[in-house]
Formats: C-alpha cells, structure tokens, sequence
C-alpha cells in the first residue's frame, strides 16, 4: 500500500481539490517546475500547489491552506536504508536520531523546548527511500519553524557524546524489535524476498553495525546526502505564499548544493520458485506472511496491487478477512498491503492464528488470492475497494501534516507533483479483466515468499508440505471455474435464453427505456416438497432471508437497497419458492447492485439468531389472527379435504408448534435443500445489456451447486367419489361457504375452457355477483377462483352471507351450478370472457417485473416462457361454447364437490 496516497474516484478528487483550493488565499503568479501557473479564469478545482526549486536545487512544494491557524512542515531527504553500504546498515535512521539533537546556535534540547512553547509537536521518521523530517506548529510561529527546520538541517553539531548516548539508544531499539513479533516476521520475510538488494535489510540495521558507526562518518554521510539538491521542503497550512518564499529562499542561502549525487544499488534478480522461511521466537501468537515481488511506485500494475490489497483486507468485508475471520474461523486477525518503493516492492497477506491451524490458514489464504489471480474478481469488492480508499485519502487531507504528507510522496517518491491524476485515472478505468490480469502476473507460486513465525512448541514447518499446499492449491484454483459455464444457449424474441452447468437457466430480455431493472424467478418445490413435520418453515424461512448474509447485516442490507431505490422479497408458492427484485439501474451505475445484493442473499443469507427470534415474533401472532380469518378457516377445512395430507393440502403459515421450535441452523439446512441451482429459473427484464449481465451472474454465482438430485415430492390425492362436507362453528356475524370440485392442473388442455368458464362465473360481471348479489342481495362477497397448480386444480366458488341466509346462499349457487352445467353458456358470454382474459393479460404484462414474472413462471411450470405472450392468447381465443359446457358437464359433478361452512 503506498506509504500516504490513498486512491479515491476522479469526481471525488475534484471535490478535494476544490475544498483545498477554495480555503487557499488564491493563486500566486510564479513559475511553477514543470508547468505554469494557472492562467487567469482556471477553474480553482484543479488549481495546483506551487512547486519551485531554489538556485542550489532545493525543491520547495507550497499549498496554502487556510482551514486552520496551523501549518506543517516536512523535510523530504531522498537518502534511506537502501542507500548505505552494508558496513554502515542503520547510519541513515542513526542520522535521523541526531539532526534535532542540538546545532551551532541552538544547545541540546532547544529545537524541543522552541517547539513545545509554540505549540507543536516534531519528530522523524526513516525508510528505505526516504528520510523524512516533520514539524507541525501554529502557523503564528511559521518563522520560528522553518528556522528550526533550516537550522537542523544545515547546522547540526553532532555532538560526539551525544552521538554516543543515541548509539545507545539505537541499540536499545534494534533489542526492543526482537521482542516485537511483527517486526520478526517481516524481516525474516524481507531478507528472504531480497537476498542481494538493500531491501532485504533492517532499515534500523543490525546492534553491530550501529556501534561500529563514527563521528566521522555520521560527517561524511550528512555531507553526502543533506545536499539541497537531494532535498524537498513542503509547507502546507495558513500563509502567504509570497511572503514564504522569501523566508525560505533567506532561511536556505548559502546551502550549497552537491554535484556528485552518486546513487548505485545492488539489482535483485528475478523470483522464478517458491521460497519458505520459519524463524522459531519466543512468541506465543504465531502469524505468517506471504509476500510476492511487485513493481515499483512507477509502475501501473502496482498501482492495481493497492486496489487489490484493499479488496482483501479494507473492510471487515474484505475478501481474506471475511473467509478467514469471520466464516471459517481460522485467524484471529488478517492484514493485506501493497509497498511500492522507488524500486520493486512487494504485496503482503499476514495473520495471527493458533499454530494447528497453520495448514489450512496457508490453503484457504491461497484459495482466495490465487482465485483472483485465476479471474474471479468480485465487482463489488473491488468498487467498494475504490470508493473506500478514496474516503481514507479525504480523511488524510483532512489535516495541514497529512496534506503535506501526500504531496511530498508525490514529489519525492513518484517523482511527479500530478502523480495523483495519472494514478486516479488508471484506477476509475480498473475492470475485473484488468485486475485478473495483474493479480495472474504476480500472485502465482514462483513468485511466492512464505514466512512464518511461531515458538518452539508450535514445531518447525515441513517446508515440502507447505510446498505442497503452495502448488496444490494454485493447481485447484486453475481447474476452479471462476465462472459457470454456459452449456446451452439461444435467442428467442428478444430474450436470451441460457442454461449454465449447475442447472440454472437465466432469461435476460434487455428493455433499455426506462431505467430500471426487474429480476425474478424461483425454485421448484415450494410447499408441495416441505415435510408435513416442519410445516410453515418454508414460511419462516422467505421471511428471514432477506435479513442478514455472510458480508451484510439487516441494516446494510436494507442501506444497500436503498441506495438503489430497490426491493427485494422471497414468498412460499405451492410448487415454488418465488422471488422478486426490482430496483434503478441508471448509466452512472457500475455493474448490477441488484445482482449482486440477490447473489449473496440466495447464497449467503445467515440468519442472524436475532433475527430469526424477530421473525419467530412475527409469525406467531398470525396463528391467533387466523382465528379472526373465518375466509382462511375455510380454507383449513377445504383444502386438505381437496387435496389430501400433503403440501397441496396446506396453508403456508403451517403449524405453531413447528414454528416455536425452528432454529437458525435449520433454516440454514433447509435454505441448502430449496434454493437449489438446478431447481432454478431467473428472469431479468429491464435496462442491461444481455451478454454482460450473464456474464456477471456467471461470476456471481460461480459457487452455487447444488448437492445431490433434485426431485419434486409425488403426490397423493383423494379420490373424490362422494360429497365430502364440513362446518367449522364460529359464532360470528357472517358466514362463509365454500364449494369446491376438482379442476385441471396448469398444464392440462382442459385448463382454457376453465379459464372462460371462470370468468363468465367470476367478478362483478359474472354470473354469480349478478344473479347471488345484486338480484338476491345474498352476499357482499361473491365470486368464484380458479387457482392452477402444476400438479392438480381445483375450481372453487365462495359466497359469504348472513347465518340466517346461509340455506338460501347454498341453494343459490347450487342453482348456478345446475344451470351452468344443464343449459351452459352463451357465444355472448364466451367471447366477452375471451376478450377479458386476452386483454387483461396484456395489461397485467406491461411492467417489467410482471413480464419477468410471467416468463420465469412459464419456465418454471414446464409450458416455456414464451407461453403468456404467444401460446395463451392463441389457446384462449380457441376456446369454444361447446368446449366451456364440456368442462361444466365432466367436471362439476354432484358427488365430486367438497362443501365447507364457516358460521
């Protein structure tokens, strides 16, 4: 990760710029070090720091920045750990130790007095590339800051007995890092990645070579490198650019520069094996690192590592850290980062863990690093990757010192104040593809340092079984699918139709006009698979799906929903388990939210404990409202009574005692049994482009396979060679009748004359209102339904009345029956009964999410999705009046028809 850019999108830099530009005082006119000052009517947003260098080389980076009374200061030394010889490894971090340890003008323990009594805080930090010093002070004391940074940085006086006691100090560091397991780990690491190059070292160097350090060395190297020619000064905070320059150009006259810069390291062969290091320490929590080599800070594929290091670990979602953590529970804790120095770097995944599980730690670690690299990159992990990153750089900036921070990296390590626009646009244009790419080229076993760190007890590591597993798994990863495959495909009517390997079929029909985004479909099975003792958990279960995943909780859940504008519900169906999504997918949106928040609920919902209880709450009540229902008691009695004891014959609400006792780990184990890949149909309708949206449900659902074969529950049904009749007694105000007779299922020839012959019956132009109702005034509600189940129907009529109209209730219909069935229907009442079925059809389809619907039903039942819009209507207008009076007569026999009274 780089050592102060942070990435965040174009549009956001330019809300960052314009907030730091809008606090400057405004632009000064001068010459600026590879470009001019912006030219008058510039739009602010993109103004730029000033950047200068003085007649002996030093480079000077300015930005006004008026937020806060404060103003930072840092001193960029281009000298570091990799620029020292061997012998005298730690000299540059000795050096940071004694520049503010007293000069010509000031004693030992000044600069920290003067700092103190202005309010501030200073210090240093070396690295390999770099040294830098920085000092941070209320900007009413900016002479008396850049006066001290002048000071150290010209006059110090290195003091021998000063430089003595630091050595000590040094030393006592360098011991105190033993003890420091982190520090053991990555130096065991660091010196395996880099046997030749700098990198390899300690940049504190080694209790050796620091005591062997002299006076005159120390001399010698201030001499070499405190050249201002090798230096950068970046101010940023509350001042006048104007006046700072001649501060500054006063505070660094007569600092000559040096001509002869001479800058020579050892080059570091290329890693083509794996290697593996085990430092045994007296540690009690073991961790490893697995560090590959990466390009340097100039490079563009490094600049993908650090998008690739934040989708691992930049979130508790993060790719390593939500397997690792939080899923398998196999590390306590797990880290990413990307180092690009000035030359090649590396990439590094670490974690703590209890040494048993060092095996698996190593394997799953790999699993899903070298997944990436074998293309399966997760869209969602890696925007959500750049927007984070974009915020922890606003963050940054938040502050004169972090400002200053960035800009002097730019300068200095980059080599390019406008560093950050190259790197911006390179990220915003990051595809999966591109991040696949960069990950094959550099996350692979040869490329590989494996270090762990563990105590004596934890035993030594076999170096040819963690080989084993390094190679092992970059083999499954190969083979691993990163996608599903598409075994089938075709193009009907403007929907592509696919069948993938798992058993899925995918309908995408794209209708660009509208921004929006209809995805739908189900699972075979439904209510007709649930076992009679866990009747209602198919209820239980669609109602707690959408309420947490691995990645989400209900409230992020929710967020992210929101934040499409979208819906998303899960419902029990007789013969399916149904789902429903809608939501706005407009240009600025990148990928499909949509599928990726229905991707992890179907694969990852986690019923929370507390949710399922939340749920539970829900649902019990209804068991007493039931009670209130006297439609739905009706129902109790006539459905099994129709259907016999089995899914058909039952309410999905299904038994309170089940109910009360369903758990979270059996929702998760029948989740597994019903959202079955190969049971699954998924129908998109709306604004995406065809072969980019199964692509990425391709990605999406890479993992979802189902386990053994899928069958649909037989079903038994009663004979119905008698009248079967039954009251419930209530004592309420209304009663409700109900007479019902077995009717065809929604793939039988016979269901179209049924269709007509329902509504000639049905609604408030049917027979039954016109004749029971408005002629009789028997009932408000009256009318009759024809529910099509895959498997058996049934053609129920309901009439609720008065108790003490009940008799004459049933004497009326029995009367519409018998004239339905002896003297039938009219051409009148056919084709008008056409004509509604016809066109209400074509009103019902003209949302999106109706259509989408429609398709995956027609899929699901086995009668194409194409049926509602090309087969019904022709089956429909063919309908005759003999074919309606044929149903009537063969089906709505007197001793085929079951009766129920609620009073």
């Amino acid at each position: 990760m780089l050592n102060t850019l942070r990435m965040y999108p174009f549009w956001l830099l330019l809300l960052v710029l314009s907030f730091v530009s809008a606090c400057a005082g405004g632009k000064a006119n001068v010459r600026e070090e590879g470009r001019a000052a912006p030219a008058q009517g510039e739009d602010e947003a993109v103004a730029r720091p000033t950047v200068y260098q003085l007649p002996n080389g030093l480079t000077v980076v300015l930005r006004e920045e008026r937020s806060a009374p404060v103003v930072a200061m840092q001193m960029w030394v281009r000298v570091g750990g990799a620029d020292e010889v061997e012998s005298q490894a730690g000299i540059a971090h000795v050096f940071e130790h004694m520049l503010f340890k007293g000069t010509d003008k000031r004693e030992v323990g000044q600069i920290g007095r003067e700092v103190s009594a202005a309010g501030g805080d200073i210090n240093a930090y070396t690295s390999n590339d770099q040294t830098v010093y920085h000092l941070t002070l209320a900007s009413r004391f900016f002479d008396t800051g850049l006066d001290i940074l002048a000071d150290a940085t010209q006059n110090s006086s290195f003091d021998p007995e000063e430089l003595r006691k630091e050595l000590e100090v040094v030393v006592e560091e360098i011991r105190r890092g033993r003890d420091n397991p982190d520090r053991a780990l990555h130096e065991a690491m660091s010196g395996k990645m880099f046997p030749r190059h700098p990198y390899g070292r300690p940049v504190i160097g080694s209790e050796e070579t620091v005591r062997s350090l002299t006076r005159q060395q120390i001399l010698d190297f201030f001499k070499n490198w405190y050249a201002p020619n090798n230096m950068t000064l970046v101010i940023v905070g509350d001042f006048e650019t104007a006046e700072a320059r001649e501060k500054i150009a006063a505070a660094f006259r007569g600092f000559e520069s040096n001509p002869d810069l001479s800058r020579e390291r050892p080059g570091q062969a290329a890693q083509n094996e794996f290697r593996f290091v085990h430092e045994i320490k007296p540690f009690q929590q073991e961790r490893l690192a697995m560090g590959f080599h990466i390009p340097p800070i100039n490079d563009e594929e490094s600049w993908a590592m650090d998008v690739i290091s934040d989708m691992m670990s930049g979130s508790s979602n993060g790719l390593l850290i939500s397997e690792l953590v939080h899923r398998l529970r196999l590390a306590t804790s797990v880290y990413t980062y990307s180092w690009t120095p000035v030359d090649p770097g590396y990439f590094v995944a670490g974690a703590t863990y209890d040494p048993q599980k060092r095996p698996e730690v190593i394997r799953q670690s790999l699993r899903i690093l070298f997944d990436l690299a074998n293309g399966d990159v997760p869209e969602d992990r890696l925007e959500f990757a750049k927007s984070k990153v974009a915020a922890d750089f606003v963050y940054q900036m938040e502050t004169a010192q972090g400002m200053a921070s960035q800009l002097g990296f730019f300068k200095v390590i980059a080599g390019d104040i406008d560093f950050d626009r190259k790197y911006l646009d390179y990220i915003a244009g990051l595809t999966p593809t591109d991040i696949a790419e960069v990950a094959r080229k550099y996350l692979h076993p040869e490329n590989l340092t494996l270090a762990v760190v563990s105590d004596e007890d934890a035993g030594k590591a076999d170096e040819v079984k963690v080989a084993s597993i390094v190679s092992d798994e970059w083999e499954r990863a190969r083979k691993r699918a990163p996608a599903l495959k598409v075994v089938e495909r075709e193009q009907i009517e403007g929907t592509t139709v696919v069948r993938f390997d798992n058993g899925t079929s995918l309908l995408v029909t794209p209708d660009p006009s509208l921004p929006i985004v209809s995805i739908t479909g189900g699972f075979l099975g439904g209510l007709r698979n649930e076992p009679a003792e866990w009747a209602g958990i198919t209820n239980f279960m669609t109602g707690a799906l959408t309420l947490g995943t691995e990645n989400l909780t209900r409230e992020q859940l929710v967020a992210r929903l929101e934040d499409i504008n979208g819906s998303l519900s899960f419902r029990e169906n007789y013969d399916n388990v149904s789902f429903s999504m809608r939501y706005i997918q407009d240009e600025e949106t990148v990928g499909y939210p949509g599928l990726d928040i229905f991707a992890d609920v179907v694969q990852r919902a986690s019923f929370p404990a507390e949710e399922v209880e939340s749920v539970r709450q829900r649902i019990l009540p209804q068991f007493r409202l039931r009670q209130d229902n006297l439609f739905e008691l009706g129902l109790l009695e006539f459905l099994p009574a129709m259907f016999g004891e089995n899914g058909y014959g039952r309410m999905g609400l299904g038994d309170e005692e089940v109910v009360r006792r369903i758990q979270r780990d059996d929702l998760r184990d029948y989740k597994e049994d019903v959202l079955r890949s190969d049971s699954m149909v998924v129908s998109v309708v709306g604004n995406v482009e065809a072969e980019r949206f199964i692509e990425e449900y391709a990605r999406r659902f890479a993992s979802h396979r189902a386990q053994g074969e899928f069958r649909v529950a037989e079903l038994d049904f009663p004979a119905h060679n008698r009248p079967v009749s039954g009251v419930v007694e209530k004592g309420k105000a209304q009663s409700h009748i109900f007479y019902g007779w077995p009717g065809p299922d929604i793939r039988s020839d016979d269901r179209y004359a049924f269709e007509v012959m329902n509504a000639i019956m049905a609604g408030m132009g049917g027979r039954l209102f016109l004749q029971l109702r408005d002629r009789q005034s028997l009932a408000y509600s009256v009318t009759s339904i024809l529910p099509l189940r895959y498997e058996a129907g049934t053609w129920l009529v309901y009439i609720a009345t008065a108790p003490d109209k009940v008799d004459e209730a049933v004497t009326g219909v029995k009367e519409q029956i018998r004239l339905l069935r002896e003297r039938g229907v009219s051409e009148r009442e056919v084709e008008e009964a056409k004509s509604f079925l016809i066109g209400n059809m074509a009103v019902d389809l003209q949302t999106r999410i109706a259509r989408a619907s429609t398709m995956a039903n027609g899929e699901l039942s086995g009668l194409g999705f194409r049926f509602a819009f090309d087969e019904y209507p022709e089956r429909i207008d063919a309908v005759s009046v003999e074919d309606v009076n044929r149903v009537a007569r063969e089906y709505l026999l007197s001793d085929r028809v079951t009766f129920v009274l609620v009073k």
